[in-house]
């Protein structure tokens, strides 16, 4: 049986874990943060009114290291990597403990 090592990992660690499509807690404190920071990137972003302000707050939000996605990808699947592939369907077991923290 493999042990559960995600509470000594780091937010890089957890994301490259979470790329490989175990579940992972999505609850954790790490992440939560991770979420509420991007919820506010995006909400600042949503309100940008100039351009040049726009391409600051994206860059900031998205930085420079995504996946590349060279044609469409069904909906509800997790997918990632350089170039972007899908690595599995989204599962009930994916969509637990999410308690809206992106509408704070």
């Amino acid at each position: 049986m493999e042990t559960d090592r995600s509470d000594h990992m780091n937010l890089e660690e957890k994301f490259t874990y979470m790329a490989t499509g175990k579940p992972y807690d999505d609850s954790d404190p790490l992440l939560v943060d991770a979420r509420d920071r991007s919820t506010a990137k995006t909400n600042a972003l949503n309100a940008a009114s100039t351009m040049a302000d726009r391409g600051r707050l994206f860059q900031a939000l998205v930085g420079s290291a995504g996946s590349v996605v060279t044609h469409d990808i069904p909906a509800n699947v997790i997918a990632a990597g350089n170039p972007c592939q899908v690595l599995r369907p989204i599962t009930a077991a994916d969509k637990t403990d999410f308690v809206g923290h992106d509408f704070i």
